[in-house]
């Protein structure tokens, strides 16, 4: 417990306060959504600083950290980098938060110059990213196991996700107008860092939780990373306006969502019959794994118009990967690594399921005659319940780490 974590403790405290925060910040957006006063800030701004912290602070800082938890006799070399990767993070998230919320994508005025500011600190964090791969390559040769063939596939996915927003970068640098490609740049660094990073990442962590090898899968694990590595980066076409999608792209997408589904009731087979007993807090990751592969397999056998028609289901599918398999599955590795008491965990749970339960209530799930604005004050009162059960966590894992 004390050699890794008692020298970067700022890392995994970091970390939970930015979701706490991204947390807040939703909660801003729902009550700025019924007319609320949120400050004088854009509801865009907003949203956009809400996502950037919950990508770069949450899913990209935390998964750093338990990677590097995981390594064994990691050399000094090697470790430096790493460390000086999440530190960079730490700094960096904030930063970033604060220009999206006060000034979104829009320049800022410093001087006789016009500067993208959130556009340059987020291309700083995902050179801080380039920095955790080095390190993590560093020391590669001593860490090859099943769950870390699929981490380091994981940050093929990420630095891979990293060249869609370079692309959007360039795009803006040469005045290039040009709607279609500005989508699918942007939706590329998306689908791959959801699709891609986070989905293998968690594939990692219930490998190497629930001591899976490769004869408990139905098909070679090799074949399904490759499968993952084919068919993620395919998906980001579903982000697209219907009205500047092309049957090319649907199409690809659709056998991306295929491919990538495939894996995932892959890795539910062989984990199922695993989490039991001291297992057993792996079983919600894996539910709601499952859940996402239904549904990614529906959207990609369904008519497009269905999914593509309803924005509200695009963002129920997206937490139901980051609020609810990786966010879980994150609060549980911390549950085990600091002996967190069962409860704390189980209200995480419940919080992160009652919040997409709430979510599904404004699509087209759920009958309009049900529909009225209390369904956006019950989003509001959801969004809440995350953000108090982290807070418990974030005390029980101070109190702990103080005491060891």
């Amino acid at each position: 417990m004390k050699s890794n974590s008692a020298s970067i403790p700022l890392i995994w405290k970091s970390s939970l306060f930015y979701f706490v925060l991204a947390g807040v910040t939703g909660v801003l957006f729902r009550i700025g959504m019924v007319g609320g006063d949120v400050f004088g800030f854009s509801l865009q701004n907003i949203r956009h600083a809400h996502s950037h912290l919950m990508f770069f602070g949450w899913a990209g800082l935390l998964p750093f950290y338990i990677m590097f938890r995981y390594i064994k006799n990691i050399n000094s070399g090697a470790k430096q980098w790493m460390k000086v990767s999440m530190i960079s993070i730490v700094i960096l998230s904030p930063i970033t938060y604060l220009f999206f919320l006060f000034w979104g994508y829009h320049p800022v005025s410093i001087g006789d110059a016009n500067l993208p500011l959130s556009a340059i600190f987020s291309s700083l964090v995902m050179i801080a990213w380039y920095i955790f791969m080095y390190g993590y390559w560093k020391v590669k040769p001593e860490v090859e196991t099943e769950a870390h063939s699929w981490f380091t596939l994981a940050l093929i996915m990420l630095g891979l996700s990293s060249l869609g927003a370079w692309g959007v970068g360039a795009l803006q640098a040469f005045g290039l107008d040009n709607k279609l490609l500005a989508k699918a740049m942007t939706h590329f660094f998306l689908g791959t860092f959801t699709e891609g990073w986070v989905v293998v990442f968690i594939i990692g962590v219930l490998i190497k939780e629930l001591g899976l090898k490769a004869e408990n899968f139905l098909i070679s694990p090799d074949k399904l990373r490759f499968m993952i590595f084919l068919g993620a980066p395919l998906t980001f076409s579903y982000g697209i306006p219907e009205s500047l999608l092309t049957s090319e792209l649907l199409w690809s997408a659709k056998i991306g969502g295929l491919l990538a589904s495939t894996v995932l009731f892959m890795v539910v087979y062989a984990s199922w019959d695993k989490c039991s007993g001291k297992k057993a807090i792996w079983f919600w990751p894996i539910v709601l794994l499952a859940v996402k592969a239904i549904t990614q397999i529906s959207v990609s056998v369904l008519p497009s118009g269905f999914w593509l028609s309803d924005h509200n289901l695009r963002i129920l599918y997206l937490h139901i990967l980051l609020l609810g398999a990786f966010t879980i599955t994150g609060f549980g590795w911390i549950k085990i690594t600091f002996n967190i008491k069962e409860i704390y965990f189980k209200m995480m749970v419940y919080s992160c399921l009652f919040v997409l339960v709430s979510l599904t209530l404004p699509t087209k799930l759920i009958p309009i005659g049900f529909k009225g604005v209390w369904i956006f004050y019950t989003m509001i009162i959801a969004a809440c319940l995350p953000i108090i059960s982290a807070l418990f966590f974030k005390f029980q894992v101070h109190y702990k780490a103080s005491n060891n």
